[in-house]
């Protein structure tokens, strides 16, 4: 009979399509989130780079061997705070989920991806350093 091959037929077309509509739905969600928090961590990445090229910028040429060591640093800055640093499996489970702790900037509200990204382990590290270097030359502890 024609019967059990129909049913076969539609209930893998059924299958099919709910897969499709369903993974489309979570690639989605997925990336937005993805986004977002990439979005955040790459704005504070940014500004801390841009902190200590500017400091570097500002050394007067007379002071040439503290900038090749400034210089030095920002390579590791560079180097540390790449994207597959921020984001590799260190940092970042196989679902996409951070594993470091973090804590909502207003304990009233819920945690934000700006949250995360000012929690993530190598971000702090690398704020503290620029801002102790601006602190240093004199440019204030504010710098972020």
């Amino acid at each position: 009979s024609d019967l059990p091959r129909l049913r076969y037929v539609h209930t893998t077309a059924g299958y099919r399509d709910g897969v499709s509509a369903s993974k489309a739905s979570f690639v989605q969600e997925g990336f937005d989130e993805g986004f977002a928090l990439g979005a955040e961590a790459g704005l504070r990445v940014g500004a801390v780079l841009g902190v200590l090229e500017g400091i570097i910028s500002a050394i007067q040429p007379a002071r040439m061997s503290r900038r090749v060591v400034l210089r030095k640093l920002l390579h590791e800055a560079e180097a540390d705070l790449s994207l597959q640093n921020v984001f590799g499996r260190e940092y970042v489970d196989e679902d996409g989920i951070w594993k470091w702790d973090v804590r909502a900037r207003d304990e009233k509200e819920d945690v934000t991806f700006r949250d995360i990204a000012d929690s993530h382990p190598l971000i702090v590290k690398w704020k503290d350093i620029a801002r102790s270097l601006a602190q240093d030359w004199g440019l204030g502890d504010d710098v972020f």
